[in-house]
């Protein structure tokens, strides 16, 4: 290896943008020239294991800087792995300490334009010699202090910010700010660990620091806030839609609808971000807007998000799917560019409670304090969400279907009942099960129509398991999905919803279009779920309950058929009209800021604020209660990351120390061992969760 390499030192390790000169390389005879900082002196075995098997053609040979912490105990040294390249390509190279480089290729390069390397094949490359060994030394050496961090920030963002005004092709410009996003995300690590202020993240981009939080320090995320946007109205002419797809949900079906109507609107430009590409049934899509199909790997996404949105001339963006995290890292983008944004909540407020989602509680609440306008399917939601110091407005979901062309309303005489869902445990299959079991008691002939399909194969053999055992081939029908759904709302009388959580069901509405009446378990912040609108519900959960009003409806055709009318009755208040009508409101408010009479909250009373938040109170208890039978939950438990969220979540801390607290009495489910713990007394802990929210704190309730 004699005469393979000499070592050029660099007086200082910060060198952006300058240049080795033709004269200071001609004094070195070696093949290779190994840039070091200051006066450091490179280790000449490390430098043979990088010489060792290299092609002769190979122009740079750079340690990889190492992902991992050396406090894990799978860390190696970085300087053991070593990649090389071609640089044929290039004629400029920036000053990089710790590279070991052909000096013939360096003479070729220094003389010519430094900026003609931009148009290579591969420039985001650069921008791994720019920081290597920078970001390998703030990665791996957690003794540094704040001040050498955020000094090296400043210098990265200066590096990045330069680099991505670059004339570029687009794909190599993707390339490059996509590495950029992976090395913000390594010095967030940094900046989380040293405890920078706000202030001091404002170095970093706000979209890379909340995926950070959220994907590695959720417990950074659930205290931290976004400030309000300034608002900026003016009008709406390019409408950007994001769906993950067209298909499938309510939310999605909710979308197509919106999308149709938006169409119809003079002067509107729509655009449709989606994750997948159309597909054959999919629900209808308007052929006069543009689709733009997103990648799903964050850093491609949030490379191509922005530009997508700058070439549409985009200012106003509207999110679908609450439940996805891409939802809110797209709603930030959109943000953070100065384009309005809506997020539309198709669910509950305490809908992550009820899927064990709890991670999207934190997320949800930082982010929506950032957003324009959250619409909420309740007026109990709306004033939740409003306490919180978020904007939101009540709009429930446009109907699929025209109430002018609905048939008119029919007495029913059979005894036949209709369950409409997806058959999961969530939407109350078992419990529909139990319930026809317990009216054939007294109707022997009763039957259930079960329509649509099974998403779990696992569940799917339990229920048919359970109907072959319990002997009730002959009273359940399942259809699986159909689109015949009128087929058999027409030979029903009673519409079965045992669900343990709804947002808007359409499939609500549909029995109350065909004037069926509705038994339900209780949702009472469902706006159409009252009893004057024909829905009977029961306390969640109580099968025998919703029996007896199965049973009861069955015995008495006239009360049956007047809870009927009323349902047929009621859809004048959930009309299209009424819907678009609020949307035009929306548009209205967002061209000129001033926000119309239609859309404004109501003034609420001190007896219906006191009755929202008794809502809020029963559903918070119901979701919780129901983790000791969620699956998804118990497999955390199984997992142990049950105790992370404990430590991420403050309204789970207070839900476990409750658990714990708790006294052990009830049944004890040994199937789920330390699950069935999670019972909790119900006064100890009311008051601990009502203290997550702000309007329910003791001393504003003057307790």
């Amino acid at each position: 290896m004699k005469n393979m390499f000499s070592v050029f030192k660099l007086k200082d390790l910060s060198c952006f943008g300058e240049l080795l000169s033709p004269d200071a390389l001609t004094c070195f005879p070696a093949k290779y020239i190994y840039i070091a900082a200051g006066q450091e002196e490179p280790d000449s075995g490390r430098i043979r294991k990088m010489l060792s098997g290299v092609s002769r053609s190979a122009d740079l040979i750079l340690p990889v800087p190492h992902t991992r912490s050396p406090e894990d105990e799978s860390w190696e040294d970085p300087h053991m792995g070593s990649a090389w390249f071609m640089m044929e390509q290039f004629r400029c190279l920036p000053i990089l300490s710790g590279a070991l480089i052909r000096i013939k290729f360096l003479m070729e390069c220094i003389q010519t334009n430094r900026h003609d390397w931009i148009h290579s094949p591969c420039p985001e490359l650069f921008f791994l010699l720019f920081h290597s060994m920078q970001t390998q030394i703030v990665r791996t050496d957690y003794c540094h202090t704040r001040e050498t961090l955020i000094r090296f920030c400043r210098q990265f963002r200066k590096a990045s910010a330069w680099l991505d005004g670059q004339p570029l092709p687009a794909d190599a410009k993707a390339n490059l700010q996509s590495r950029i996003l992976q090395y913000e995300d390594y010095l967030i690590d940094c900046a989380v660990r040293l405890e920078l202020t706000e202030k001091e993240m404002e170095l970093f981009d706000p979209v890379s620091i909340i995926h950070n939080l959220q994907t590695r320090h959720p417990d950074q995320l659930a205290v931290r806030k976004l400030p309000k946007p300034e608002f900026r109205p003016g009008p709406v002419r390019c409408l950007a839609v994001f769906c993950s797809a067209l298909r499938h949900g309510g939310a999605e079906r909710c979308a197509s609808l919106l999308l149709q109507h938006f169409s119809e609107l003079s002067g509107l430009k729509l655009c449709l971000f989606t994750d997948s590409a159309p597909a054959p049934g999919d629900y209808p899509c308007p052929e006069n807007i543009d689709i733009v199909i997103l990648p799903r790997d964050f850093y491609a996404r949030y490379v191509q998000l922005p530009i997508l949105l700058k070439e549409k001339l985009t200012d106003t963006c509207l999110f679908f799917d609450h439940f996805l995290t891409n939802f809110y890292y797209d709603l930030l983008t959109a943000r953070k560019l100065g384009i309005r944004t809506i997020a539309m909540e198709h669910n509950t407020f305490a809908f992550p409670l009820f899927s064990a989602d709890l991670e999207l509680l934190p997320l949800r609440q930082t982010i929506y304090t950032g957003t324009d306008l959250v619409t909420c399917l309740s007026r109990s939601d709306e004033y939740l969400w409003n306490s919180q110091g978020i904007k939101a407005r009540y709009m429930p979901n446009p109907l699929t279907f025209d109430t002018s062309a609905r048939p008119p309303f029919t007495e029913r005489k059979t005894k036949n009942l209709i369950f409409i869902a997806r058959m999961t445990r969530g939407k109350g299959v078992s419990d529909a099960l139990k319930t026809v079991e317990k009216v054939r008691e007294r109707h022997p002939e009763v039957k259930l129509f079960m329509l649509g399909s099974f998403t779990d194969p696992d569940f799917e053999r339990e229920t048919l398991d359970y109907v072959q055992n319990h002997r009730l081939e002959n009273s359940v029908v399942f259809t699986g999905f159909t689109s015949d759904v009128k087929k058999y709302i027409c030979l029903s009388s009673i519409h079965l919803m045992p669900s343990a959580v709804e947002g808007y069901p359409m499939t609500l509405m549909e029995a109350k279009s065909y004037g069926l009446p509705t038994v339900a378990y209780s949702l009472p912040y469902l706006e159409a779920g009252k009893e004057e609108y024909g829905t009977l519900m029961v306390p969640q959960g109580d099968y025998s309950a919703m029996a007896e009003k199965v049973s009861g409806l069955l015995d008495d055709f006239d009360k049956l058929n007047e809870l009927g009318r009323r349902a047929w009755e009621c859809l004048k208040f959930f009309d299209d009209a009424l819907v678009f009508r609020r949307w035009q409101a929306v548009f209205s408010w967002l061209e000129t800021g001033e926000e119309p009479d239609e859309l404004k909250l109501p003034d609420y009373s001190a007896e219906e604020q006191l009755r929202l938040q008794q809502l809020m109170t029963d559903q918070i208890i119901s979701a919780v209660l129901r983790l000791d039978s969620s699956p998804s939950f118990a497999e955390k438990v199984f997992r142990g990351e049950i105790e992370a969220e404990r430590r991420n979540n403050i309204l789970f801390d207070y839900i476990m120390k409750a658990s714990y607290r708790a006294p052990q009495t009830g049944r004890q489910d040994t199937r789920r061992s330390g699950v069935s713990r999670f019972v909790f007394s119900l006064f100890w802990s009311l008051k601990r969760i009502y203290r997550f929210f702000k309007p329910w704190k003791d001393q504003e309730q003057g307790l």
